[in-house]
């Protein structure tokens, strides 16, 4: 900083948002998914959070964030997926049982 240049935080703040990285996090993460699903599952969320906050200041997604988009759709998306077509698919065969007696 120059010595008389007034210091402008949102400016240091843009700075670091730009060079942060969550890479690491979205390691992190993924061994937590795979250790405890819960506590994965809360760290994928704050990070995602964090990298939305960074891309509104910057204006471009950080390094990391599609990962930690690819782990909310594999962990998250996914399984849900798969519990809800168990469920349609349970449903027409409840269906198709009581229809042809």
């Amino acid at each position: 900083m120059v010595q008389g240049q007034p210091f402008d935080v949102d400016l240091e703040r843009q700075r670091a948002a730009a060079t942060r990285s969550y890479v690491t996090p979205a390691v992190i993460t993924l061994i937590l998914y795979f250790l405890l699903w819960v506590p994965g599952l809360v760290a994928n969320i704050v990070y995602y959070i964090q990298a939305s906050n960074d891309q509104a200041l910057v204006g471009r997604p950080p390094d990391g964030k599609g990962c930690l988009t690819a782990l909310l759709i594999v962990f998250i998306g996914l399984p849900v997926g798969i519990i809800g077509l168990v469920l349609v698919i349970t449903m027409i065969g409840g269906i198709a049982a009581s229809v042809s007696h």
